[in-house]
């Protein structure tokens, strides 16, 4: 009687179905938005004032509104299906985390996220505390491939 054994592989991760290949992206912006209540309440939104603006500029920006790490889970893979090459993230963040509406992901899980969704992309954030290394780094490693992420290394104020 022979003993069996199995090589346990990590799992591929592939382009949700429909997504274009990742080397064919189109130069348009998709933009997702989380603020806190107060922001909420305050009208305060940056996202949807840069889509007003690329729309005035004749671009064809895709803007979404996300409260929670479910919705951004899907708002992830819809991302990487529509082929756009840029994605602007306006939400809040601490030292450690990315803050949405309602809860948090962690940068790690933040990136976990968006695992090879922003190969030949380029991120743009629009959030304190997120121009740090932890978080470039945690996003890079699990996107190699994207091009770059821009995002300020200081408080924004609105």
């Amino acid at each position: 009687m022979g003993r069996k054994s199995r090589i346990w592989k990590k799992k591929k991760q592939t382009a949700p179905r429909g997504a274009p290949p990742t080397q064919i992206t189109e130069p348009q912006t998709f933009i997702l938005e989380s603020l806190n209540f107060d922001d909420e309440e305050s009208k305060r939104s940056d996202g949807k004032i840069l889509y007003e603006a690329l729309k005035l500029q004749g671009k064809e920006p895709k803007y979404y509104y996300f409260r929670t790490e479910t919705e951004l889970i899907h708002l992830a893979q819809t991302y990487r299906k529509s082929g756009y090459r840029y994605l602007h993230l306006s939400c809040h963040g601490n030292d450690d985390s990315v803050a949405f509406t309602i809860g948090n992901a962690t940068f790690a899980r933040f990136a976990e996220i968006f695992e090879t969704n922003l190969h030949n992309r380029r991120l743009f954030v629009s959030g304190c505390s997120l121009g740090k290394k932890d978080f470039a780094d945690a996003v890079f490693e699990k996107n190699g491939g994207m091009y770059s992420l821009t995002a300020p290394i200081k408080d924004v104020f609105f």
